[in-house]
């Protein structure tokens, strides 16, 4: 990531954390405002200041830029406190999508790439379900239902039906608990192949440990002929025997 990057995100995260900050503190439906107006920016920030050092240890992996936009997601779900009833509507469809980049972020550890069908099945439900999931429950949904007296107004309701509502949030939360079970999973499964792979390496590397010390010592005893053929003068590609037997059989011979 290059400097100006850096520096963009860094101002970026400064003023979504202050537009939360003034949200939660002018929220009419939200009690512990002091407490929220404090804990939602530094989540927030802590998310991307790790995502931003991460994304530039190691530029080839996708983590820290997931780790960014897990931060700026979580300031999205901020909107749900807001007073703004068109805001509010947005937040029940938008402020569920850090679950969806904690969830990349967990199937696609430590390379943040999707590398197989089945984790990009996983991953892309996984966003349908914490955004749009909510949706066919808002169609019928009031602020009874939505756990908020308080909240404003669902623009999404078309009609109020607090039993079709119920059933239909029942039927998203079964929906996570699949999901969930699928993700565990998956994780066993990735996790199993992974402890193969590193056995084979393991028994593969001490299938041959002789050849390795072989060719050391090889090594070893080639540089010290080296070293000595270069003290005495000799060639050393001659061994020092058969350096001083050369002159002795041509004495010989004359």
């Amino acid at each position: 990531m290059t400097e100006g990057r850096m520096r963009a995100v860094i101002v970026a995260a400064l003023v979504c954390g202050a537009a939360s900050i003034a949200v939660v503190l002018n929220s009419d439906h939200e009690d512990a405002q002091t407490v929220w107006a404090h804990v939602w920016p530094v989540i927030g920030w802590t998310f991307i200041g790790t995502g931003l050092y991460a994304w530039r240890r190691r530029p080839d992996s996708r983590v820290g830029f997931l780790m960014i936009l897990q931060g700026f997601a979580w300031f999205l779900a901020a909107l749900a406190l807001t007073d703004s009833p068109a805001l509010f509507t947005l937040s029940q469809l938008t402020g569920g999508l850090w679950g969806g980049v904690f969830l990349q972020l967990v199937m696609t550890f430590p390379s943040g790439r999707i590398t197989s069908r089945a984790d990009r099945v996983i991953v892309w439900s996984g966003y349908l379900l914490f955004t749009v999931g909510a949706l066919p429950g808002l169609l019928f949904a009031g602020p009874h239902e939505l756990g908020c007296d308080e909240c404003p107004d669902n623009l999404l309701q078309v009609s109020h039906q607090p039993g079709v509502a119920n059933a239909l949030f029942a039927v998203e939360s079964a929906l996570y608990v699949v999901l969930f079970a699928v993700v565990l999973g998956r994780r066993r499964v990735v996790g199993r192949v992974r402890r193969h792979r590193t056995a084979a390496v393991r028994v593969s590397s001490r299938a041959c440990p002789r050849r390795s010390r072989t060719s050391s010592s090889t090594r070893r005893r080639r540089r010290r002929a080296w070293r000595r053929g270069g003290r005495t003068g000799t060639s050393p590609s001659r061994s020092p025997t058969t350096a001083s037997a050369a002159p002795t059989r041509s004495t010989a011979l004359g």
